[in-house]
C-alpha cells in the first residue's frame, strides 16, 4: 500500500489584495420643490457624479423601487419616507445617497349643502321678507372646521352657518354658499 502526504502552505499577507471597491463620491438625489401629496406622481433625479455606464437603483422606502437615472413614483400613503439611491459603475464602484421626505395627506374638498326658509306663504318670497339660510348640513370628509361664505345674488354677502337676509328688490336671485 502506498501512502502519500500532501502538504499545502497558505500564506496570507496583508495588503496583497484589496477587494473593497472604491466608493463613488458625490451621488445626490434631486427632490421636487414644494409639498408632496399622497397619490401625486413624484419625479426624482440622480444628480452629482454620474459615471458612464452606471446603473441606478432606487429604494422609495415604501417597499418598492425603481431603476434608471430619472424615475417617477406615486406614494399611496401619507407619512415619512427615506429614499435611497445606489449607483454602481462598470468597475463595481458603489455610491449611495439618501433623502428623507414627508408625504402629506390629500385634503378632500368639503361638501356644501344649503337650505332656506322665509316668513310668508306661497312659492314666492315677498320683497322685504326675511329669508333664513342654513348651511348646517355641509360637511368635510377630513373633519376640518368649515367656514361659510354666502353670496345672496343681489350684491350682498354674508358669513356664518345660518345667516338671514332681506331682499329689497323684485327679481330672481341665485344664492351661492362656499364652504
Amino acid at each position: 500500500m502506498r501512502k502519500a502526504l500532501v502538504v499545502a502552505i497558505l500564506m496570507l499577507m496583508p495588503g496583497c489584495l484589496d477587494t473593497t471597491p472604491e466608493e463613488i463620491s458625490g451621488v445626490q438625489i434631486q427632490l421636487p420643490i414644494g409639498s408632496i401629496i399622497e397619490g401625486d406622481t413624484v419625479f426624482l433625479m440622480a444628480s452629482g457624479q454620474k459615471p458612464a455606464g452606471a446603473k441606478y437603483l432606487w429604494d422609495f422606502g415604501d417597499g418598492s423601487g425603481g431603476t434608471g437615472e430619472n424615475v417617477q413614483h406615486i406614494f399611496v400613503d401619507e407619512g415619512p419616507y427615506t429614499i435611497v439611491l445606489t449607483v454602481v459603475d462598470e468597475e463595481g464602484r458603489i455610491g449611495t445617497a439618501s433623502e428623507n421626505i414627508e408625504i402629506l395627506h390629500r385634503n378632500e374638498s368639503p361638501v356644501a349643502s344649503l337650505d332656506s326658509t322665509y316668513d310668508g306663504e306661497g312659492q314666492n318670497i315677498k320683497v322685504n321678507s326675511l329669508v333664513f339660510f342654513d348651511g348646517g348640513s355641509s360637511s368635510d370628509p377630513d373633519g376640518d372646521v368649515l367656514s361659510f361664505e354666502w353670496d345672496f345674488g343681489d350684491g350682498n354677502t354674508g358669513e356664518g352657518i345660518r345667516p338671514n337676509h332681506f331682499y329689497d328688490t323684485v327679481g330672481n336671485f341665485t344664492v351661492t354658499l362656499v364652504v
